[in-house]
Order: C-alpha cells, then sequence, then structure tokens
C-alpha cells in the first residue's frame, strides 16, 4: 500500500486581510482569464505513468468566431473512481477522467512503452471531493493547430528517410504535447489514492492539513487554495484557482487536417510493415503465426527459450516487465534457458540455424559485444540478422 503523503497547497494567507469583493468587471476579466492560466490550450504529455505533463507552448487555438463554452458551479461534491494498473491511479489521482486516460492513438503507445516504466497491475481506489467554480469545454471542431505546432509536423514529414520522420514526430510530440484537454474543471479538491477502500474513507474526514496528515496509508494532495481559508476568501481569490479535472482529452494529431493526419499515419505503418517478397499464402493447420506488433517500441530486457535438438519455446520480457506469450509449442520437452540484457544494452545481431520448416539454433550478439550461448543445435543454413 501507499506510504506516502503530499500535500500540496499555496501559501498560508491566516493573517492576511479578507480580500476585497471583485466587481462584475473583475468577475468577467477573470473568468476570461482562467483557462490560459490553467493550462487551456496547451498539450500534455502523457508518456509518464506518474502524472500528466501540462507543457508551456499552446498548442490549439479558436476556429474564427468559435468559443468555449465558460460554466460555474458551485458543487460540492465527492466521487470514488477504481482503477487497476498504476498509471491509471495517478492519473486519476491527478483528477483525470477513465475516458481521459484511455484514449491513446498509434504515437502515444509507443511513446508510453518506450519510456520503460513498471507499471503495476493491480485495483486503487481514488476518491476526490471537489469544489468546483468553473468548467471550461469545447468541441475538436471548434479548434485550429497552433501554426507552429503544424509546421514542426510538416518538417517532419519532410525528413529524408523513415526512421528520421519517426523520430522527428516524436521530437514534436514531446515538445507540443500527445494530448490537448476539452473539458476540464477549475476550483479546489482533495484528492486520497490507496489499494485499499478503508484507506481512502477515513472516518471523520475533512479537509484540515492535521488530519490529513494522519491518513498513513494513501497518497494525498490538496489542489487550489489552502485548507485554513473560508468559502468567501477561496472564492474571491481566484487567482488561486486551478485545474481540478480533466474529463475529455483528444490527441494532438488529431488538430491537423485530414491530409496532415493521413501523412503522419504513414511512416507509423511503414515502420511495422512486412511484406516478404514470395507474398503471403494461407496458415496450414499445423502452423502458427504471433502478433508481437504492440510490443515493436518496447525495450528487451531478458529472452527465455527452451530447446533441445530445436528451439522450441520463445518468450521476451521487456523493461516496463510485461512479457510476451510463449512462441511455440507446448510441453517442458528440453532446457530452459534465460539471456538477461544490462541497461542500455540490445541485441545488434542473431545467428540463425534452419533447416526446412525448423528452426534449430539461436545465437544473440549485443551491442556491448557479448554472446549468448548457443542454443538448439547447429545444423542446416546459417543466416546472420542484423
Amino acid at each position: 500500500s501507499y506510504a506516502k503523503l503530499v500535500l500540496r497547497v499555496n501559501p498560508p494567507a491566516d493573517n492576511a486581510p479578507p480580500p476585497p469583493e471583485p466587481t462584475n468587471n473583475q468577475a468577467e476579466k477573470s473568468k476570461d482569464r482562467i483557462p490560459r492560466s490553467a493550462g487551456w490550450l496547451r498539450g500534455c504529455r502523457i508518456d509518464d505513468i506518474h502524472r500528466p505533463r501540462i507543457l508551456p507552448y499552446q498548442v490549439a487555438s479558436y476556429v474564427d468566431g468559435h468559443f468555449p463554452s465558460i460554466e460555474e458551479d458551485d458543487t460540492l461534491f465527492t466521487d470514488v473512481i477504481v482503477t487497476n494498473t498504476k498509471r491509471e491511479a495517478n492519473y486519476a489521482h491527478h483528477g483525470w477522467s477513465i475516458d481521459a486516460i484511455t484514449i491513446t492513438c498509434r504515437w502515444i503507445s509507443p511513446r508510453v512503452a518506450a519510456r520503460n516504466q513498471h507499471n503495476l497491475e493491480g485495483t486503487w481506489y481514488t476518491r476526490i471531493t471537489r469544489s468546483k467554480r468553473i468548467r471550461v469545454e469545447v468541441s475538436l471542431e471548434d479548434l485550429a493547430p497552433a501554426p507552429a505546432f503544424q509546421e514542426d509536423i510538416e518538417a517532419a514529414l519532410n525528413q529524408t528517410t523513415i526512421f528520421e520522420k519517426f523520430q522527428a514526430i516524436y521530437r514534436t510530440l514531446e515538445h507540443w504535447g500527445d494530448v490537448v484537454p476539452l473539458e476540464i474543471e477549475l476550483g479546489s479538491s482533495t484528492a486520497l489514492t490507496g489499494d485499499r477502500m478503508n484507506d481512502v474513507q477515513p472516518q471523520e474526514l475533512d479537509e484540515s492539513s492535521h488530519r490529513l496528515s494522519n491518513t498513513k496509508n494513501a497518497l494525498v494532495s490538496i489542489t487550489g487554495g489552502n485548507p485554513s481559508w473560508n468559502y468567501d476568501q477561496w472564492a474571491a481569490l481566484d487567482d488561486h484557482w486551478e485545474r481540478i479535472a480533466v474529463n475529455r482529452v483528444v490527441p494532438t494529431i488529431a488538430l491537423l487536417n485530414s491530409d496532415l493526419q493521413a501523412r503522419v499515419s504513414e511512416p507509423y505503418a511503414q515502420r511495422l510493415v512486412y511484406a516478404p517478397p514470395n507474398g503471403v499464402g494461407t496458415i496450414a493447420w499445423d502452423y502458427r503465426t504471433y502478433d508481437v506488433n504492440k510490443h515493436a517500441s518496447r525495450t528487451i530486457s531478458s529472452i527465455k527459450i527452451r530447446s533441445s535438438n530445436h528451439i522450441k519455446v520463445l518468450s521476451i520480457t521487456y523493461s516496463d516487465g510485461i512479457t510476451s506469450s510463449s512462441h511455440g509449442g507446448g510441453g517442458h520437452v528440453g532446457t530452459e534457458y534465460e539471456f538477461h540484457l544490462a541497461v542500455g544494452e540490445h541485441i545488434s545481431e542473431m545467428l540463425i540455424w534452419v533447416q526446412g520448416d525448423w528452426l534449430l539454433g539461436l545465437q544473440f550478439i549485443t551491442t556491448m559485444g557479448r554472446c549468448s550461448a548457443q542454443y538448439g543445435c547447429h545444423e542446416g543454413t546459417l543466416t546472420i540478422a542484423r
């Protein structure tokens, strides 16, 4: 269970005089300013399992004549969100809805996988109490990409090779963000996250930092304002309001026109295409295929092989803890081996022995000059794969 306590509050204002009551004009200006001060129209990077990152660059702007819907709401409510991975729990703790957490695209998934962060599976509970003042919402059709973002995408697509295009698009998303929010809420919130329901529903819980400090087995955060303020102080000090919820997001790629989106999809598709020179035939009853494209951007940490006079079973474990399904036959015939790679070490070459339809032997050579054992037997035709 969690054993970490985080209290994120703004500087105390216990001795400060009560703030002046804002005029109607001030309130209107404040309402227009708040979305941008909370990262409105800025991209978010979501490749880190610990939390989303709001970037400093505005990735979108309004189409001429279109504006966001800004709605005031004094509702105070509590919600409990159940998640199944550490990443989902961390994002829910920062106010992201399940819909926002699960939004992905072909460019986001490999960026998350490339971080090689171990995403634990289990059950987590997040209890959020929100006092929300403003909800800001816009539709995708009301937004256009920032000119600089579109220029960076076009420059990436003009690179010479597929690899260069792929890396340039990665760098562009790193700079501008993976997603842009379409609906956020601003106000104040208290969040508790733990792996037991009892941890996030302590008796007589209030927003006092003293009471929260007694919550030993949950991650606790206060966002927006100071818990010592009364309601009138908090409502008047709108400069201290923060983004407390992200309800809907879309990939930043979706801001582009359909032609650019199609061009952006090409390098990714070409990166994973395999076209044998003799074409693709039917799969006979005694053959089996394995689709591992979803792991293409992960980093291998070890390979497990079972062999006798040929390679019987092979499975791969990645740096984020994911293990592929076992490729090959069943049973327990032969001897099992495991070849581990150090951090930053990769397989650069493979020696492959094949005879007819049988994979007889394998040997790996790494970027650090290490050679694995020679698994299986070494008959038939030798092929060197780089």
